[in-house]
């Protein structure tokens, strides 16, 4: 499965992310810091296959990231939530968003500005991208 994080065919590249996604639950041991780069940086592809495989695994992936790679992560999912809001595909928008939350959830601080940032701020001039989304929880 390591071997198909670089093929060259999308789908098969995007399958092996979603399936390196498993290894967390049930073969810990098999995680090795070197594979994660890729799947970080699969955030940042423009094609759904890559980013959506990447968000759906990053959440069991957490615990072997490093701060770097989380940031970069952080980063990527903002402006994909973004570019999603931009073109009104606002389920996954909240997904997105929800998926930033989680990855900050341990960092008190920036957990509390995004959830400000998302939620809260809602006088005109101050609407974040989130907050033009309909979203009940």
């Amino acid at each position: 499965m390591k071997t198909l994080l670089d093929d060259p065919e999308a789908a098969i590249r995007g399958q092996a992310i979603r399936a390196y996604g498993t290894l967390p639950e049930n073969f810990a041991e098999e995680v090795a810091p070197v594979d994660l780069p890729g799947i970080v940086t699969a955030l940042t592809d423009p094609r759904k296959v890559f980013h959506q495989a990447a968000l759906a695994v990053l959440p069991g992936l957490l615990p072997f990231l490093t701060s770097a790679q989380r940031l970069a992560g952080l980063v990527a999912m903002q402006a994909l939530e973004k570019a999603y809001y931009e073109t009104q595909e606002l389920e996954y928008g909240k997904e997105l968003v929800t998926a930033i939350l989680t990855l900050t959830r341990d960092t008190r601080e920036l957990y509390l500005r995004l959830v400000q940032h998302y939620f809260i701020n809602t006088a005109p001039a101050a609407k974040s991208t989130w907050s033009r989304h309909s979203f009940s929880a």
